[in-house]
C-alpha cells in the first residue's frame, strides 16, 4: 500500500515540477514510509526517495521504513541535506512544514518555494481497508477504557482525576498516547466546547461531557454524556443533540459536500430553536493526526468519497448552566456510512458509584 503512496506521491510531483521536494511532517512521512519515530526528513528527488533520520533510529528506520526509500543516517542534518540538494537550484517544501524547516533549506543558497498543495494530506483523506482496521483498534481500546473509568467513578471526584484514570487505561489497553487533552466538562464547564479537565469537582445531577480517544499510529476520537439526573431541559437538550447527530449520520454518501452535511445538523438544530448555542463545526477527518482533512463545516466544499473517516459531533452549549456534545466516527461507504466505534452504543451513561 505504501508502495502505492510514493508513487502517486512521485507521479503528483512530477507532473506539478515540484521536484526535489522536502517532507518534514512525521503523520506524513510515516504514512509514506511506515517510520515510526519522532525525527526523519523524507526528500523525493528525480531519481530517488530518500529517508534521512540520526543514530538514534538508524536499527529502527531499517525495520519500519519500506524498501523504497534509501535510508541515510546524518551525523550533521545540515551538511547531508546540501550534499543531496547541492546540485538543485531549487527545491520545494510542503505547506506544512514549519518556518524553521523553511529558514534552515533558505540558508544553502537554494530557492526554496512553499507548494501550494499538501498533496500528502490529501491522499491521507481516504483510507484503505489497512487503515481503517487500525483506526477501528483505536476506537475499541478508548471505548474499553471509558466503560472501566464509568464503573470507577465517583462523585465529588475531580475532573482532572477522572480523565488521569481514562488515560491511563488507554495507555494500559495499548494505547501510545492520548490523541488530545482528555475533556471531562461538568455542570457549566461543559459549555466549554475545549473544556480540558479541571479541579472542579462533580456533582450529582449535573451533565458531564467526556470527549476522549487515544492513539496507537492511528487515532480514536469519542464524546458521551454522563447524566442521572432529570432535568427535563437537559433531557430534551440530549435528545436534541442526539437526533442532529442521527439526521447527519443518515445524510453521508459519495458525493454529498461536506458543508451540506454540516447544513443537515445544524439546520435540525436551529429548527428546534438552538441554532445560536452550536458554534462549531459538526466534524472533522480523523486518521494519523486527531484532526485531517476534510471537515464538516460550512465551509469546506469537499465531496465525499468512499473510504473518508470523519467525526460526526453536534453541540448546544449554554453559558455558565451546562452543554451537550455527543460524537460518532464513520467511515463513508458505496451507498452511505458506517460507525467506527461500536463498543459504545449509548449516548449517555451513569456513575455506578
Amino acid at each position: 500500500m505504501r508502495k502505492s503512496r510514493i508513487t502517486r506521491l512521485r507521479d503528483y510531483l512530477s507532473k506539478n515540477g515540484y521536484l526535489p521536494y522536502f517532507i518534514s511532517d512525521m503523520s506524513n512521512i510515516f504514512y509514506l514510509t511506515g517510520f515510526t519515530g519522532s525525527t526523519a526528513f523524507v526528500i523525493i528527488t528525480e531519481n530517488d526517495n530518500i529517508f534521512l533520520t540520526d543514530f538514534r533510529y538508524e536499527i529502527q528506520s531499517k525495520k519500519e521504513v519500506i524498501e523504497d526509500f534509501t535510508i541515510k543516517i546524518a551525523n550533521n542534518y545540515k551538511e547531508l541535506f546540501e550534499k543531496i540538494l547541492c546540485k538543485y537550484k531549487k527545491a520545494y517544501i510542503e505547506p506544512s512544514s514549519n518556518l524553521s524547516v523553511l529558514l534552515s533549506l533558505q540558508k544553502l543558497n537554494i530557492d526554496v518555494s512553499v507548494a501550494e498543495n499538501d498533496y500528502v494530506k490529501d491522499l491521507r483523506m481516504i483510507k484503505d481497508s489497512n487503515e481503517i482496521e487500525e483506526i477501528k483498534g483505536a476506537y475499541l481500546i478508548a471505548e474499553k477504557a471509558f466503560l472501566n473509568t464509568i464503573e470507577n467513578m465517583k462523585y465529588n471526584e475531580e475532573e482532572n482525576k477522572v480523565a488521569a484514570y481514562l488515560e491511563n487505561m488507554m495507555k494500559i489497553n495499548g494505547a501510545r498516547k492520548p490523541s488530545f487533552d482528555t475533556i471531562v466538562a461538568s455542570g457549566f464547564r461543559g459549555a466549554l466546547p475545549h473544556g480540558v479537565a479541571s479541579d472542579k469537582k462533580i456533582l450529582k445531577n449535573e451533565p458531564i461531557i467526556v470527549d476522549f480517544g487515544c492513539k496507537v499510529n492511528y487515532c480514536s476520537d469519542i464524546t458521551r454524556v454522563i447524566y442521572d439526573g432529570r432535568d427535563k431541559h437537559v433531557l430534551s437538550i440530549i435528545e436534541i443533540v442526539e437526533s442532529a447527530l442521527m439526521y447527519a449520520k443518515e445524510s453521508v454518501k459519495p458525493g454529498m459536500k461536506c458543508k451540506d452535511v454540516d447544513k443537515v445538523a445544524r439546520d435540525y438544530i436551529d429548527k428546534k430553536g438552538y441554532g445560536n448555542f452550536f458554534n462549531h463545526g459538526l466534524g472533522h477527518g480523523i486518521g494519523i493526526d486527531v484532526h485531517e482533512k476534510p471537515a464538516f463545516n460550512l465551509r469546506d466544499q469537499t465531496v465525499l468519497q468512499e473510504g473518508m473517516v470523519l467525526t460526526i459531533e453536534p453541540g448546544i452549549y449554554f453559558e455558565n448552566d451546562f452543554g451537550i456534545r455527543l460524537e460518532d466516527t464513520i467511515v463513508v461507504t458505496s451507498d452511505g456510512c458506517n460507525t467506527l466505534n461500536e463498543k459504545l452504543n449509548r449516548y449517555v451513561y451513569q456513575i455506578q458509584k
